[in-house]
């Protein structure tokens, strides 16, 4: 998708770096962006612990075509654009300190280890499902890759995207060809419905406890559906480093540093990424209405290898472009400062939404509906903005974005009024 070109002119960009210490708004706004998906996939568990947008047998239609719309158009979407933009993070970092001679895997490492402090705290203080610790960890395999060429990241991302989506067909095709036998194919119909009992009784007995549960009684709770979930998040590892390679090649081509020359070429990521995605993601959402849940399983690894990558760029493009414009301004500025705090924001997210939904706070889980939940998530966006907003008019760095700065740097640092 990027060119060769482009590539091209990767140690020209490399030596006419400048560091500065204005933000790159374009960036910031499109980082707010990703955040908005994020909360309107991850609110669905917050309201109704095990809802998965790729099973909706059983489900009320309403509901049903909620979790289609999601599927299509959020879920693996936001995740793979907000992965996106860590990686472009690292490819920036990269250049200042080539720019300026200094050491910079020792700094990123302390980087990535008071990330995962933090994702561990989130996990076990608020929210099973966090994307801090799956960050860290896979952000170390991004080291060996800094002195890489571009074409090698070009091989390596496509490697890391095609070759679960081999597999994933591999197993398609089986699965097609095992539902073909009379004998398998009735086991695997009885599997059918017996995938939609468990989870939906598993579903039950999560949502009473976190509904009645004390906060000691969750954490244990949190704990062990952490331990859980944990094989599921190895399947995003590939998905995971490949974005993050994406990123580090936008550093390494000049990309990030001159937006507005690049615009042609954001131009072609947002038509591929647009048209071919989401037609991918509607093929997929349409698969979750009408195939059976084993099939539709393997739709949302597909989802997750290739539609999300695919339509995360497509989205990311698109927003810069948009964001490029100074006559979106009014528009991108409150999403800069949501961006500006991700880390406080993001974690702010599962402090409200835990404190609404869970017994200890308002204990509203099992009382709204899906379709409420995702107008309680417009509200905490709001909120949110608007308190970035206040917050960055008197200090230079969120609250989180602060601490992880001074813990990297080992010394207190100044979270200085934004306008010095």
């Amino acid at each position: 998708m990027f060119v060769a070109k482009t590539e091209m002119r990767t140690h020209q960009k490399m030596t006419t770096f400048t560091p500065t210490t204005e933000r790159i708004d374009a960036l910031d706004s499109t980082r707010g962006f990703a955040l908005v998906g994020i909360l309107f996939v991850n609110m669905l568990v917050f309201a109704t612990p095990g809802t998965l947008p790729f099973l909706t047998v059983g489900q009320p239609p309403e509901d049903r075509l909620l979790l289609a719309a999601i599927m299509v158009f959020i879920e693996s979407k936001f995740f793979s654009l907000f992965s996106l933009l860590f990686g472009m993070g690292f490819g920036l970092q990269w250049l200042k300190a080539e720019h300026k001679g200094t050491a910079f895997v020792p700094f990123f490492r302390r980087r990535l280890f008071f990330l995962g402090i933090f994702g561990l705290l989130h996990i076990l203080l608020l929210w099973e499902g966090d994307i801090l610790l799956l960050y860290a960890l896979v952000g170390l395999l991004l080291i060996p890759f800094r002195n890489a060429q571009p074409k090698t990241l070009r091989r390596w991302i496509i490697g890391l995207i095609g070759v679960p989506v081999v597999l994933y067909s591999v197993v398609f095709v089986g699965l097609l060809i095992a539902r073909s036998l009379p004998d398998v194919g009735a086991e695997i119909a009885r599997a059918d419905v017996e995938i939609v009992q468990r989870f939906n009784e598993a579903a039950q007995t999560t949502s009473a406890t976190y509904d009645t549960g004390s906060y000691g009684e969750l954490l244990s709770l949190r704990l062990g559906s952490a331990i859980g979930t944990a094989f599921l998040l190895t399947t995003r590892v590939p998905t995971v480093l490949a974005m993050f390679l994406v990123g580090l090649y936008c550093g390494k081509t000049g990309i990030l540093t001159n937006l507005a020359q690049h615009i042609p070429l954001l131009r072609r990521v947002r038509l591929i990424g647009l048209t071919v995605g989401l037609s991918i993601s509607l093929a997929i959402g349409i698969a979750t209405l009408i195939a059976p849940p084993t099939v539709t399983f393997i739709a949302a690894f597909f989802n997750q290898a290739l539609a999300g990558p695919l339509l995360g760029l497509g989205y990311g493009a698109a927003f810069v472009l948009f964001a490029l414009n100074p006559a979106s301004r009014p528009l991108t500025r409150p999403l800069a400062a949501y961006g500006r705090m991700a880390l406080t924001n993001y974690l702010l997210q599962s402090v409200i939404a835990t404190t609404l939904f869970y017994g200890y706070g308002g204990a509203l889980i099992g009382d709204v509906t899906r379709w409420g939940a995702m107008g309680i998530a417009v509200a905490i966006h709001v909120f949110l903005i608007i308190l970035s907003m206040v917050w960055l008019r008197t200090f230079r760095y969120g609250p989180m974005e602060w601490l992880w700065r001074t813990l990297s740097y080992g010394r207190r640092l100044s979270i200085e009024p934004a306008q010095a």
